[in-house]
């Protein structure tokens, strides 16, 4: 059996809040997984001018739930559901063995009351609020907690879900994060252009992404040839390449025994998207010339901020008040500035 969080979204655009809060969630309620629905059209948002497009929204949540266990979904355009009790439906008919939990920003609470039949959605399966600044007294006082009020269940009793007979709802007081699709589109109207063509969007199923049977299976890399690298000298190398091309405010985050995702993380910054484009081409020109990879890069040609990863090593590379809003080094902050290394930068 596993235990996978769902939350469902327009992820217009997927930010670091929505990543933050997932595997918050999963530490909460001891999860194995949150799976991120994205919707082909909210009803509640209907007629928006300013609603991406459905490939931009997937991809820019793809690209923000890489490399965690988090398995972002087209589910709900595929099964061709549009209300999310009707998608809890047919999750729980394909996925007969395994237990779901609703995941809903305190914000959303205040109008869970028109969700189409919001009780009935209630009645199967758990539902776990998560803290969001600010909206906590709209939280408790809406309309729809008059009912759900006598089901509320102590978050300190929150890994215990599964065995809870819905309805059941849990408010989960996780770290604050003041992150918002809202304020993102008013600061980079244009963020979907980052993201690739339709046409370059994978086309795999919802059950490969669910699994994550879509993603590089890189522990037979260096089975079928792929050269085997120093991760010590491949730090090096992007450090001195950074350097080279005059990047400001390089920091280095050790993650090595604190994180799967790789080795190293490095986030530097770019006077300009030029620059920041410049720096990211190289980087990668150097890592296939001296060590035969090929580091994959995302984000171009937009270069507000580019991701290099050369699996060992992660590179994010940003415009400065880009960087400044998502601010990665508070999300990868573990709470011991030693373990952070911040490199001198031209």
């Amino acid at each position: 059996m596993r235990r996978i969080g769902l939350l469902g979204g327009s992820f217009n655009p997927a930010h670091i809040g929505h990543r933050r809060i997932s595997l918050a969630a999963m530490e909460a309620l001891g999860l194995d997984g949150v799976w991120w629905l994205v919707s082909p059209g909210n009803p509640l948002k209907a007629g928006r001018k300013d609603m991406a497009s459905y490939e931009d929204r997937l991809a820019s949540a793809k690209a923000m739930a890489r490399r965690a266990r988090i398995r972002v979904s087209d589910f709900e355009r595929r099964a061709g559901t549009r209300y999310t009790v009707d998608t809890v439906r047919k999750l729980e008919t394909l996925y007969p063995n395994d237990r779901f939990i609703w995941l809903m920003g305190g914000d959303t609470v205040a109008e869970f009351h028109q969700w189409k039949a919001w009780r009935k959605l209630a009645e199967s399966l758990p539902i776990a609020v998560i803290h969001r600044p600010g909206y906590d007294r709209q939280a408790h006082a809406a309309r729809a907690m008059g009912w759900l009020r006598r089901f509320v269940r102590l978050s300190s009793q929150a890994r215990n879900w599964t065995d809870w007979s819905a309805p059941a709802i849990t408010f989960l007081r996780l770290p604050p994060d003041r992150t918002s699709a809202t304020g993102l589109r008013a600061h980079d109207p244009n963020w979907h252009e980052r993201y690739p063509d339709p046409a370059g969007v994978p086309n795999v199923s919802h059950c490969q992404l669910l699994s994550g049977e879509h993603l590089p299976d890189r522990s037979a890399e260096t089975a079928t040839g792929r050269p085997e690298i120093d991760v010590e000298d491949l730090h090096a190398l992007v450090l001195k390449s950074l350097d080279d091309d005059q990047a400001v405010e390089v920091v280095s985050i050790p993650l090595a025994g604190k994180s799967s995702i790789a080795d190293h993380m490095v986030i530097a910054s770019g006077r300009s998207t030029r620059q920041v484009a410049s720096m990211a081409t190289k980087l990668a020109d150097r890592i296939k010339e001296k060590f035969g990879r090929i580091a994959r890069i995302e984000g171009l040609p937009a270069a507000d901020w580019v991701l290099i990863d050369a699996d060992d090593v992660i590179v994010h590379l940003f415009r400065p008040e880009v960087r400044s809003f998502y601010n990665l080094e508070r999300m990868w902050a573990f709470g011991d500035d030693a373990d952070r290394s911040t490199v001198a930068s031209g």
